[in-house]
């Protein structure tokens, strides 16, 4: 990340194995649930959902592909309703 990209506290600050970790969509969202378990991920209306609510919806989902015979790299279309 370029110098001026960078906030006032990570000026300076050199990635390393301590203090960057690259996430994935799901490596997010597994952190995300373990440290903010109980905080809003999502708000659109009603439902609203906390972080681990958003994972424990993502796994079912995730399984329920499987189950169907969906795997990685899949190619996938939703209709709306």
């Amino acid at each position: 990340m370029a110098e001026r990209n960078r906030k006032s506290f990570e000026a300076g600050l050199h990635r390393s194995a301590a203090n960057f970790i690259p996430l994935s969509p799901v490596s997010f969202l597994t952190r995300a649930a373990a440290a903010f378990a109980d905080k809003l991920a999502v708000v659109d209306g009603e439902p609203k959902y906390t972080y681990r609510q958003l994972l424990e919806r993502c796994v079912r989902l995730a399984s329920g592909l499987s189950q169907l015979g969906i795997r990685s790299r899949s190619s996938l279309r939703t209709f709306p309703k």
